[in-house]
């Protein structure tokens, strides 16, 4: 009787774990999981959903900042056909303010960064987005994150900058600034090599401090990043990135795409992008439109898609 009772529990104990088994991957593929991992790739790790965009008039969120300044709360905004208002939100989505930029349009802001300026932290403001690639001119704004920054109603800018593309327009929403001020648009979608049959890497421009003092600069195509197409994938288009550069350690670069981050070395001081780390799928819990990536406090990534309620979701590559 005794065997025959170790047989019954242990068959019981092996259906429990079927059960249990089964019950984790309902759960995980409720929760969205990786997308499908191409070669090279691995899955985003550690994801959470901390909440989802409580503010129904942020529905196409294309650039997020965690200011420094403002520790605890996030800053999006709307691209274009929205008013020129930047929101705060806290790590949940919830609401906590809408800042109107004064003096500032927004034809089609697709980029959001917080970097390092003459007056000490600012919001950088790209007004750079270009679909058709048919704008001779884009334009980007700073505004600074003084005292009472995280309840204010208003920000007046503190600078523009009027930008031309060197051989013509450009459609870019990415956009980072390095902690000697520079700052870089990566294009979004990549050209074809001369016998159109493969991707070029995106393009890297940099924007040089000094160009500020000028008001409008032509700017060429600094570097290039490895992020090419797979076949015709739009997955794997750019729209946006986030530099961090912590107190010790490396600086790490993250290149947002439609499906994956990609995570790239960095120089310390001019954000230059190196050696590619890492690219990582994400969750399917981002949504199909990944729009708007920023680092937090503590190392992870926050990553956001366009559209009224979409998730916020945390995670860390590799």
């Amino acid at each position: 009787m005794t065997r025959r009772r170790d047989l019954v529990l242990a068959a019981s104990i092996a259906a429990l774990a079927l059960v249990i088994a089964g019950a984790l991957a309902l759960f995980a593929k409720r929760d969205g999981g990786a997308q499908r991992l191409r070669d090279g790739e691995v899955a985003l790790r550690e994801v959470v959903v901390t909440g989802t965009l409580g503010e129904p008039t942020l529905r196409e969120t294309s650039g997020l900042a965690a200011p420094r300044a403002t520790p605890g709360i996030l800053w999006a905004l709307n691209d274009s056909g929205n008013d020129a208002v930047l929101f705060r939100l806290d790590s949940t989505g919830a609401h906590r303010g809408t800042v109107r930029v004064d003096g500032a349009e927004n034809r089609d802001w697709e980029a959001l960064a917080a970097g390092p300026c003459p007056e000490g932290e600012c919001l950088y403001i790209g007004d750079v987005g270009d679909n058709g690639a048919k704008h001779p001119w884009v334009r980007i704004v700073r505004v600074v994150l003084g005292a009472g920054a995280d309840t204010a109603t208003h920000l007046p800018i503190a600078a523009a900058l009027l930008l031309r593309y060197d051989g013509g327009a450009r459609d870019v929403e990415a956009m980072f600034v390095a902690p000697d001020t520079a700052v870089w648009l990566v294009r979004k979608r990549p050209l074809r090599d001369s016998d159109r049959t493969r991707w070029r890497p995106a393009h890297a421009f940099r924007v040089s401090p000094a160009a500020w003092q000028a008001g409008s600069v032509t700017v060429g195509i600094t570097d290039s990043l490895p992020s090419v197409p797979e076949k015709d994938r739009s997955r794997d288009w750019v729209t946006d990135a986030a530099l961090r550069v912590p107190a010790s350690g490396p600086a790490r670069l993250a290149v947002l795409t439609y499906g994956a981050l990609w995570m790239y070395e960095a120089d310390r001081l001019s954000g230059w992008p190196g050696r590619l780390v890492a690219r990582c799928a994400l969750s399917r819990r981002t949504g199909q439109y990944a729009e708007a990536v920023t680092w937090l406090a503590d190392d992870r990534l926050l990553v956001i898609a366009e559209g009224r309620g979409a998730a916020l979701v945390t995670g860390r590559c590799p």
